[in-house]
């Protein structure tokens, strides 16, 4: 763990590693989710009707069972078959239309308690651009991208809420459980982890009780330090539970000048967070994400068009120069009442007098032309 002062607040890293799961037990059923709208025709099938027969040989037993939807949904099979049972269902379907992704969650809702996984094959790509609510209990769904143009935010965040793999390549790792983020505690008061007014601010947040997934690069815990002093993070990999204990009051920190990649640490973590977040619940948290671009001085596509660089855009703006920008200095100036130059001819400052003298011409010229009487117009002859 470290600390550093940036951005006008203390900022901490807490660095957890990864700890690889055990390999479980292959599960006794799985439901194939497969989408039969036009843009899933291709060549790409027969690798994945290969792939689903690599994943049976290691688990023979296993059995599946076949739900194709677009516009609409159908059970294709009368109950869990073996793997060349699904494959030949599958085989026979015909792909044409738009996808109902809202049709997902009511497939979930349907499958037996006997379900162990979900395999879900599709592009993600709604025709309403709808992003369905799963339900709150629910087997593993695995997301199989294999497709150049997918909608990769929606199905991670699938896969995310339900403890599933996006599958890129084979699919073997869906018989490995996830490494989870299971929980974080802090030595806050009741009341400050209610209300949030002791300044800390946590990513992953810890009033959630959020399941992440950690990959093999393990996980950064960071924020803003506020008045905690103890954090406590727990992982679980399959059945084993592991805690890591930081210090914050004891934690070094870092020089002035590394301080900064902290605080863009704990942004690029909490941007990403808000949009999985948005993903999962449908919401359009855009603002909190362009909010986030301008606080820390980063690029992204909400603050493409926000980005400062004179002191005048901050004032224009209405924004607080961050210490660590160039124009930092000047713009704390322009904001104690120093008196800006005042460029004179420019667009909405004060006209030179060659400027006035041309103003009172066209005036005067204006005032002729007005008072000069119209003078009739000469009748027309035909010859």
């Amino acid at each position: 763990a470290c600390l550093g002062e940036c951005f006008g607040q203390m900022h901490f890293a807490c660095y957890v590693p990864f700890s690889p799961a055990a390999a479980a037990d292959a599960p006794k059923s799985v439901a194939v989710l497969w989408d039969t709208s036009g843009s899933q025709a291709g060549d790409h099938l027969a690798l994945r009707f290969e792939r689903l027969r690599q994943l049976a040989a290691k688990c023979p037993d296993t059995r599946f069972e076949v739900w194709s939807f677009g516009i609409g949904m159908k059970k294709e099979s009368s109950g869990p078959g073996t793997v060349e049972e699904a494959i030949s269902l599958l085989g026979a379907l015909r792909y044409d239309g738009g996808t109902d992704l809202t049709l997902v969650p009511k497939i979930l809702e349907s499958l037996g308690s006997a379900t162990e996984a979900v395999m879900l094959f599709t592009d993600g790509m709604d025709n309403l651009d709808r992003r369905p609510m799963l339900p709150a209990s629910c087997p593993p769904v695995h997301c199989v991208v294999d497709q150049a143009s997918v909608n990769l935010p929606f199905l991670s965040s699938v896969c995310l809420s339900t403890g599933g793999h996006v599958l890129k390549a084979d699919y073997l790792p869906m018989l490995r459980p996830q490494t989870m983020l299971s929980g974080i505690q802090t030595d806050q008061s009741g009341e400050d982890f209610v209300m949030g007014e002791d300044g800390f601010v946590c990513c992953p947040d810890h009033r959630l009780h959020l399941q992440w997934p950690i990959g093999e690069e393990g996980v950064w815990i960071c924020g803003v330090r506020g008045g905690v002093g103890k954090l406590s993070v727990q992982l679980r990999a399959g059945k084993d539970l592991e805690e890591y204990g930081f210090d914050l009051g004891t934690a070094p920190e870092v020089a002035a000048g590394a301080a900064p990649l902290l605080g863009y640490l704990f942004a690029r973590q909490q941007y990403a967070a808000v949009e999985r977040d948005g993903a999962v619940m449908g919401m359009d948290l855009t603002k909190v994400r362009a909010d986030l671009a301008v606080k820390y001085g980063f690029c992204s596509p909400e603050s493409s068009l926000l980005m400062l660089y004179d002191p005048e855009q901050f004032v224009e703006n209405g924004i607080d120069c961050p210490k660590e920008h160039p124009a930092h200095a000047k713009w704390k100036a322009e904001t104690a009442g120093a008196s800006p130059e005042i460029k004179k001819g420019e667009i909405g400052e004060p006209k030179t007098e060659e400027q006035m003298q041309v103003v009172s011409r066209l005036a005067e010229a204006l005032k002729s032309y007005v008072q000069t009487p119209i003078p009739p117009q000469a009748a027309r002859s035909d010859h």
